[in-house]
């Protein structure tokens, strides 16, 4: 299936942008208005030779700064910040591995997708086993016990 980059704009007026993964450009602006955004464009995403060797060529974030990244976004979390607030404060806020993650978990829940969902696309990154236990807490507050439990899992496994 297609990557599609998009940008829409919320009820309050703020620009989010993102990349999905759909049948068609019409599909993606279904999913887009389904959330309560109006699209502005939805165009499929390059996939050349050097734009999938410069994603595969970038570094990966180690388990350790992983760890410390489930612990901030659990206390963003826990401090009221919606699952997008936090974030794109922490990927603004990270090294350039991690930025990368936390803008991908951040598009993949733009466009639709479940926590869960969005981290299942990272299996270098993050382990089945957190996968799973996030899937497990559905509401707000089981989320962020489940990135403080991974983060302390993860740095008991180091």
């Amino acid at each position: 299936m297609p990557q599609f980059r998009y940008r829409a704009v919320t009820h309050s007026g703020e620009i989010i942008v993102g990349e999905v993964e759909a049948s068609s450009r019409e599909e993606v602006v279904r999913r887009i208005e389904y959330l309560g955004h109006l699209p502005i464009d939805a165009e499929v995403a390059a996939t050349g030779i050097l734009t999938r060797s410069h994603r595969r060529a970038g570094k990966l974030p180690r388990s350790r700064d992983v760890s410390i990244f489930l612990r901030q976004l659990a206390l963003l979390i826990g401090a009221g910040l919606t699952l997008e607030a936090a974030l794109q404060t922490l990927g603004e806020d990270t090294s350039k591995a991690l930025a990368g993650f936390a803008n991908g978990l951040r598009a993949s829940i733009s466009a639709g997708e479940s926590f869960g969902e969005a981290l299942e696309r990272h299996p270098s990154i993050i382990d089945p086993a957190y996968v799973a236990m996030v899937r497990v807490g559905r509401r707000r507050a089981s989320s962020k016990r489940c990135c403080v439990r991974s983060s302390r899992i993860e740095r008991a496994g180091n």
